[in-house]
């Protein structure tokens, strides 16, 4: 894994039309919401006080000693600053733990983005606590003709359990989000800096960064976004649309929990080619009951590799599918309203508008009054449980609401 392997999955993801666009898992023993898929928000951001304390902790572990323990420490010293800033809702200073002072700036302008972006939401995403584990799996000498004296190369995969203010009795999971570390001892000789890291996370590469800028070149439009998805919340007509059978949202949901943080063996596993995000939310409907189509003009259907509609695979193509549809097959609105979604709908994810990551609804938060607020999405590439849609960096969304199928060939 080279140090540009994130910025080339991500341009693969949306160039790529044969590709999916990128996107925890969760054990069986913590039940993240009620037995109807809902919870009540907590306290709302706009509620906020200044006694909010949270706690983070975390270790690295090092099964192959690879590593020193001040290189290690290094690396605590950086999540546990990283997540405290976003936990708080506080200004962050990185600057000490790194030696390219542009790498620090880019890590600030993420924290004030994403901190921005979770102000705006309708439910406190503040963090009450994060509790990590960061598993290095390679580190070796920096062998490029760019590195500095003595700069070590390291990978790790970090797995994180979160609880948010709105939902504090929810286990908020990512799981094996790939991390790149380029340590360098520093200029004094005591200790070690930061010259460069990456994780294949949305904090991460999906920063639009403009050398001296403090956030995100893309801010504005990112909070245009979310206040364009909360003005729905005043729409007062709703559609609903009739299926010959009926979407079965509970097999759909135990498909989703059992695979969201793993990979099923019937399946090829497309996170190294573009992302596995639409996979999986393809197999998700599959088990839900929406069979395969490969009626009519509009099709949906994997049999292999080479064997398969691109709407299996990739968003754009699903989109236009679950939006098209007539006859056999999906039944679907990409219209509905954004607050009307339902554990095992789909929820698409982007930056600005496009057609990016594919999440499936696992839990709806809602207000003391009964009204939905947020959900809760789980997803492949990132691996997650039980996020909050409105803790992610893409702020545009889109919901395809499943109805069910049609058995009538057009």
């Amino acid at each position: 894994m080279k140090g540009k392997f994130f910025a080339v999955l991500l341009a693969a993801c949306m160039l790529l039309p044969v590709l999916t666009a990128c996107g925890s898992g969760r054990e069986p023993d913590a039940p993240p919401v009620s037995e109807d898929g809902q919870t009540q928000a907590g306290q709302q951001a706009t509620e906020q006080d200044d006694s909010f304390s949270t706690s983070i902790s975390g270790r690295v572990k090092d099964p192959e000693g690879l590593l020193t323990e001040e290189q290690k420490q290094l690396m605590i010293r950086l999540l546990n600053d990283w997540y405290t800033d976003i936990a708080l809702f506080d200004e962050p200073q990185l600057d000490s733990l790194f030696a390219d002072e542009k790498d620090a700036a880019m890590h600030e302008a993420s924290i004030r983005t994403l901190t921005a972006i979770r102000q705006q939401a309708l439910t406190d995403l503040r963090m009450k606590d994060v509790d990590y584990v960061l598993t290095i799996t390679k580190a070796e000498p920096h062998e490029d003709a760019d590195a500095l004296p003595g700069q070590i190369h390291v990978e790790a995969d970090e797995t994180t359990v979160m609880h948010f203010a709105a939902t504090p009795d929810v286990d908020s999971k990512m799981y094996d989000v790939p991390h790149i570390f380029e340590l360098v001892p520093a200029e004094d000789g005591q200790g070690w800096l930061i010259q460069h890291h990456e994780a294949d996370d949305n904090p991460y590469f999906s920063l639009t960064y403009r050398e001296g800028t403090t956030a995100d070149a893309r801010l504005p439009q990112l909070l245009r976004a979310i206040e364009r998805r909360q003005l729905q919340r005043q729409e007062t007509v709703q559609v609903t649309l009739e299926s010959d059978h009926a979407y079965d949202r509970q097999a759909a949901e135990a498909y989703m929990r059992q695979y969201d943080h793993q990979r099923s063996d019937a399946w090829y596993a497309y996170d190294d080619v573009g992302g596995n995000c639409m996979n999986f939310g393809s197999q998700v409907l599959l088990a839900g009951g929406i069979p395969m189509d490969e009626q009519g003009g509009d099709k949906w259907y994997w049999y292999g590799q080479n064997t398969l509609d691109l709407s299996w695979i990739n968003v754009g193509k699903f989109y236009s599918y679950a939006r098209d549809n007539r006859g056999y097959g999906l039944v679907a609105d990409t219209e509905a309203n954004y607050y009307t979604g339902d554990v095992g709908d789909i929820l698409i994810l982007g930056p600005d508008g496009g057609h990016n990551h594919t999440t499936v609804i696992s839990g709806i938060v809602r207000d003391a009054a009964g009204q939905t607020v947020d959900y809760l999405l789980c997803s492949n590439t990132t691996n997650y449980t039980d996020f909050p849609a409105g803790a992610y960096y893409y702020t545009s969304h889109r919901l395809v609401k499943i109805y069910g199928w049609n058995d009538v060939h057009s």
